[in-house]
């Protein structure tokens, strides 16, 4: 389980980032290496939906039935999904 959390932790981070940049293109082709490493312009769904994939995949590599994994990741989903939403309205 902890490497599914640091999987999940590092695949969000990059798919925030990642959709961040598709969300502010024209600031991206500007100036892409301050925008990428750049503290700002992150979004959450982006997260939210490489670390469910990245996290997905880790546990089918084990043998593990897909419908029971989507089973198992939607609680934690709907919690992260939360929280991200309620640290927008509170930014």
């Amino acid at each position: 389980m902890p490497d599914a959390v640091l999987i999940a932790a590092v695949s969000g981070i990059i798919g925030a980032k990642i959709f961040g940049v598709m969300e502010n293109w024209n600031q991206f082709i500007g100036d892409p290496v301050s925008t990428f490493f750049s503290s700002k312009g992150f979004a959450f769904l982006g997260g939210l939906i490489l670390a469910a994939f990245a996290v997905w995949f880790y546990i089918y590599k084990f043998g593990a039935r897909r419908v029971r994994i989507a089973d198992s990741l939607a609680p934690s989903l709907m919690l992260s999904y939360s929280l991200g939403r309620l640290g927008c309205q509170i930014a």
